[in-house]
């Protein structure tokens, strides 16, 4: 007669649980895995900002240099066009100028637009120029309106990316939870890192009696202190400035403002290298 083994005789596989040695490496290589995700992730987002604030800064560099060829003259502004030497006997620059120093007091930019003029508008609630902000935030504006005064110029800037050259706008308040936005009659250009991008402009011309007063760059106008601080612009051409993903523009002479054994300059993009000052 054969016995017929009980349940309670069958062998059973033994499970054995994951030491805590087992466990640690297995959470190790996960969160090394992730480690490298992100990473990969980070490398990437950065070289898409990358492209993305560099391709448009082309953009706008060709609609400059579009100006130029059209009026003969690189784009002139008042900050740096608009000087005399410092002597009695020297020669006065009075020259027409595109973009003034303060764009709000100049009646071209904001005055009405039936006058021929860019209708730029305040709003007693939102400035986007407020005192406290940079005036070459202004600039850069300007210099857009004046482009876009121009059909082939205007063309060209409307294929820059629509996220970091649009019109201007702040909020002056909410409803319901939603905030209200006011545009402006302006565009304004900002970088991947939702910063302003500044525009920096060569110094006027430079002449003889300038010896001593002024130091003179390699295309032969006055060194100016925007160029000291962001690079000397070459041939005459207006240069742009993005401070980068650390938003610190830095200068030349600024070593490492945040402490983060970078020099803060390193970072800075630009519309074209610059010149060492």
């Amino acid at each position: 007669m054969i016995m017929t083994p009980s349940r309670s005789h069958i062998m059973r596989p033994v499970r054995r649980a994951f030491t805590l040695l087992e466990l640690v490496i297995v959470l190790g290589i996960i969160l090394l895995l992730m480690g490298l995700v992100l990473g990969v992730g980070s490398i990437v987002l950065r070289q898409s900002e990358d492209r993305q604030i560099r391709s448009t800064m082309a953009i706008v560099d060709a609609a400059l240099v579009e100006f130029e060829q059209q009026a003969g003259r690189e784009m002139i502004f008042e900050g740096v066009d608009d000087e005399y030497c410092g002597f009695s006997n020297c020669r006065y620059v009075n020259a027409y100028y595109d973009v003034p120093y303060a764009p709000y007091g100049d009646l071209r930019f904001n005055g009405d637009i039936e006058d021929g003029a860019f209708g730029w508008e305040r709003n007693n609630n939102c400035d986007p120029w407020n005192s406290s902000s940079d005036p070459r935030r202004q600039w850069l504006a300007a210099a857009l309106s004046v482009l876009g005064q121009s059909p082939a110029c205007a063309e060209i800037i409307a294929k820059a990316d629509p996220t970091l050259v649009h019109a201007a706008d702040c909020v002056i308040g909410s409803t319901q939870g939603e905030p209200l936005i006011t545009t402006f009659n302006m565009k304004e250009f900002v970088d991947p890192w939702n910063r302003q991008v500044y525009i920096i402009f060569p110094g006027r011309r430079w002449y003889e009696c300038d010896e001593g007063s002024f130091f003179r760059d390699t295309d032969g106008t006055i060194l100016t202190q925007d160029e000291i601080e962001f690079g000397i612009c070459r041939n005459r051409r207006p240069l742009l400035v993005s401070s980068g993903p650390d938003g610190r523009f830095g200068d030349f002479g600024t070593t490492d403002g945040d402490n983060d054994g970078i020099p803060d300059h390193q970072d800075n993009v630009y519309s074209y290298q610059p010149e060492k000052p």
